[in-house]
């Protein structure tokens, strides 16, 4: 049986269809991806889930986006412009990121849902 904030992010996963849709747990574990996400990162959901989010960010970029995602969880609160454009692999996503909290409002995790450019 799935926590309250597992069953979170597997709705966020059922964005709509045009957007890509990864949802990561505290860690930075991949627990939910939609097939846009498999369509432009290249991995099925059965080898997504379950592996770290340096499955589809950048080797250039994970110093930053770790620095910025241990932040998040340490203090709760997910700073990013909403503007934010992530060219990953010369594909060009806008992202906006919803955060994951657990009843208690302690965030948990964090939803990218992205669209190509």
């Amino acid at each position: 049986m799935l926590s309250a904030s597992e069953k979170d992010i597997a709705q966020a996963a059922l964005a709509p269809r045009r957007y890509a849709v990864i949802s990561a747990d505290h860690d930075g574990v991949i627990r939910e991806r939609n097939a846009i996400a498999e369509r432009i990162f290249g991995h099925n959901a059965n080898d997504a889930i379950g592996q770290s989010l340096d499955l589809v960010i950048p080797v250039e970029e994970r110093g930053d986006h770790w620095r910025n995602y241990r932040r998040a969880m340490t203090s709760g609160v997910l700073n990013y412009r909403p503007d934010h454009v992530l060219d990953v692999e010369g594909l060009m996503l806008d992202v906006a990121l919803v955060p994951i909290h657990d009843p208690t409002g302690r965030l948990v995790g964090i939803t990218a849902i992205m669209r190509e450019t």
